[in-house]
């Protein structure tokens, strides 16, 4: 496994999340299946796992803290996420995250996010005391890294990085990044603004929800006649591994097949010629 060196901790490239777990029919998780693939990512390198508080409807941390409190706590970094749909007033703040701390199983958390902060929502989670709470936290130990993920214009993403700044700064932002949104989004322009400002990148959706994993026939053709032996999901993984400012790549993988392609694919580094 490739690690990334973040604030003298050393994470995996490749980060898993839970938020597409294999599934039973009625839609739970299926805790069998899905232990399976984070035991074996443990064992081949994985060290970073996230999960949020309306994954699995709102199964999914509770799952990740079951099949990781067997293992040793310092082995693994947890991400989770304060929802802002869930928080109506300042009290909420404290009684979701006890949940999630509960859920988890652990007294602490490494990286935790302001979930989903866009143009609609931001203030409202600043007005309520987010980040003071966080903050707060961090200041306690019982949150080791504070940031947000984002999905906004970068209007607001300038104005939360100036925020940050005027206070106690961001650990990190996390962003959607990829090849896609790179030439035909805001993606790069996302990333320059973080990087100019020092912020780490956690990337989420780097094969854009699975969409540049089956690509049209025509861009399969192009991407088999440069070379044949490379996959799509390998080719926008290694792709988002090339910048710099990138510390861990999320992927939501819900089977063996797509767990060991993206340990394989990111265990080595392989860089894309021109």
């Amino acid at each position: 496994m490739i690690y990334s060196n973040f604030k003298n901790k050393e994470l995996s490239m490749l980060g898993f999340g839970a938020m597409r777990l294999p599934i039973n029919e009625d839609e739970s998780i299926n805790y069998e299946k899905a232990a399976e693939l984070f035991d074996y990512a443990l064992k081949n390198g994985v060290n970073y796992f996230d999960t949020a508080f309306g994954y699995h409807n709102g199964k999914s941390a509770e799952f990740v803290g079951n099949c990781l409190s067997k293992y040793d706590r310092s082995s693994y970094f947890l991400a989770n996420k304060m929802p802002p749909w869930g928080v109506k007033e300042p009290a909420d703040l404290d009684k979701i995250f006890e949940k999630q701390l509960c859920d988890l199983k652990t007294d602490y958390i490494d990286f935790y996010l302001l979930h989903a902060l866009g143009d609609d929502n931001y203030q409202k989670m600043i007005d309520l005391g987010a980040y003071d709470f966080c903050l707060e936290k961090k200041k306690n130990g019982i949150i080791r890294h504070m940031g947000f993920s984002f999905h906004g214009s970068l209007k607001t993403l300038e104005a939360l990085i100036a925020y940050g700044k005027s206070r106690n700064g961001w650990d990190f932002i996390q962003i959607q990044f990829n090849y896609l949104d790179y030439f035909s989004g805001n993606a790069k322009a996302e990333y320059d603004m973080i990087t100019a400002a020092g912020i780490p990148i956690i990337v989420m959706e780097p094969v854009r929800g699975g969409k540049l994993a089956d690509l049209p026939i025509r861009a399969k053709a192009v991407l088999s006649n440069a070379n044949p032996d490379i996959t799509p999901a390998e080719l926008a993984l290694r792709w988002v591994a090339e910048f710099d400012n990138v510390v861990t790549i999320l992927s939501g993988m819900s089977n063996e097949a797509q767990v060991k392609e993206n340990i394989s694919t990111l265990s080595e580094c392989k860089p894309l010629d021109e």
